[in-house]
Parts: structure tokens; C-alpha cells; sequence
């Protein structure tokens, strides 16, 4: 599978389970190696913080193209 796409698997899997996970319970979760979910959660979709891996939200004022 292509980076863009475990990138969707892992942002469906923690919006249903609405908790952080680790970068190796995502990967045992994919059957991807840890690296690879590195690679995919290096992104604007994810905030990573002590190896757990969250959906990044924005509030109203950072969004992009609003002030």
C-alpha cells in the first residue's frame, strides 16, 4: 500500500477509536512497519507527541485562508 493510503486508514482507525495510539500499536493495527507509519503520520492530518499519534485539529482562527 502507497503512503497516501495508510495515511487514510490511520486517520479512519483514530477517528473511530477517538484516543491517540502509539506509532507501534498503529503499526501492528496496519501490519506496516513502524517506519512507514512515521512516513505517513509526518503530515498536516496528524499531531504526534511522545510517540502517540492524534488527528490534528484546527480551530476557526488557524485555518488556512482565514483570519
Amino acid at each position: 500500500m502507497n503512503t497516501d493510503e495508510l495515511r487514510e486508514i490511520i486517520w479512519e482507525q483514530l477517528f473511530r477509536a477517538k484516543v491517540s495510539k502509539s506509532i507501534d500499536e498503529v503499526a501492528a493495527l496496519t501490519g506496516c512497519e513502524p517506519a512507514d507509519v512515521r512516513a505517513a503520520v509526518n503530515h498536516e492530518w496528524f499531531t504526534v507527541a511522545d510517540d502517540r499519534v492524534s488527528i490534528a485539529y484546527s480551530t476557526p482562527g488557524t485555518r488556512k485562508g482565514r483570519s
